[in-house]
């Protein structure tokens, strides 16, 4: 997944209601946000460069 996606994903209305993120983005991006979203802030430096 590239930062434009994540960012997308993350400003979405219905962040916390993933079986509705899956409808508008694939079922495997979803997957992917929610795993890199609870890693924790390990990850967020490197979206930011």
């Amino acid at each position: 997944m590239d930062g434009a996606q994540f960012a997308k994903m993350l400003s979405d209305k219905h962040l916390f209601e993933l079986n509705r993120m899956e409808y508008k983005y694939s079922t495997v991006s979803v997957k992917e946000f929610a795993e890199w979203t609870a890693s924790g802030v390990k990850w967020f430096p490197a979206i930011l460069f």
